[in-house]
């Protein structure tokens, strides 16, 4: 170790923390990605009706979810949970729309992420681990130009995040997470759990509350989102027929 040595020992305190987040290492890799995309989309986005925006975005949520056969009604199911846990937390409609264009958008960054990689069958290694956690970080910055409008990029991009400041990519706790952005969380991996992916079956319900209840235990999901999670078993069911996500692909 350099520190005290060659490097002053608060300053490397201070690197170390910034450097945990993945967010610190995408940016450097990219520090002109704002820019870029902003140079794209023009700095003035204006959005008249968002029932006229919703076809474009069910065009791009198929787009993602044809990256993978197992994931392939995966935007849709998010977005259909988070509409309806947006409506249990007591949010308006304008917001529940807003919710769900969040979730047919909130992984709009795996679409820089290799198919190989998605679809690979056995344990990742720890570089294909650390390409799939990128998407949520390009899902961020695609949306944030239209972040002084809406909060599409804060409710889809921060679905990987925990209250408990332990998940990526940008290492966010408690006090930087919106409500929409804990909905979001909580759908997301409701919704994973009851997929069929290449490495398992889609899981039965009473293992899905296990697992997500032991979630809110270690602090890193909010308790409340996920009490009206469970309190909504009915509509769980009608959503996940309605999609017909629980098909089993392949022989897994």
């Amino acid at each position: 170790m350099l520190s005290g040595k060659v490097f002053d020992p608060d300053l490397v305190d201070i690197f170390m923390r910034l450097a945990r987040a993945e967010s610190f290492w995408l940016d450097i890799a990219a520090p002109c990605l704002t820019e870029n995309l902003l140079g794209l989309v023009g700095q003035q986005v204006f959005i008249v009706d968002l029932v006229e925006l919703m076809p474009v975005t069910r065009l791009f949520a198929r787009v993602i979810d044809a990256k993978s056969p197992f994931t392939h009604c995966h935007s849709r199911g998010v977005a259909a949970v988070a509409r309806l846990l947006a409506r249990r937390m007591g949010m308006g409609e304008e917001e529940c729309l807003l919710m769900e264009m969040a979730g047919l958008l909130h992984d709009l960054g795996k679409l820089t992420v290799p198919e190989d990689i998605l679809e690979k069958p056995g344990r990742l290694t720890e570089r294909e681990y650390n390409r799939i956690k990128q998407h949520s970080y390009y899902t961020y910055w695609l949306l944030k130009p239209f972040d002084d409008h809406l909060s599409l990029a804060r409710w889809a991009a921060y679905h990987h995040e925990k209250l408990n400041g332990q998940g990526y990519p940008f290492r966010l706790g408690a006090s930087r997470l919106c409500p929409g952005a804990r909905i979001m969380a909580v759908s997301d991996i409701f919704v994973a759990l009851k997929e069929h992916r290449p490495y398992r079956a889609g899981l039965p319900g009473h293992d899905i509350e296990r697992i997500i209840v032991g979630q809110v235990r270690e602090g890193a999901l909010d308790g409340r989102v996920v009490g009206a999670l469970f309190d909504s078993r009915r509509e769980l069911e009608e959503i996940w027929e309605g999609i017909t996500c629980n098909r089993v692909v392949g022989n897994h």
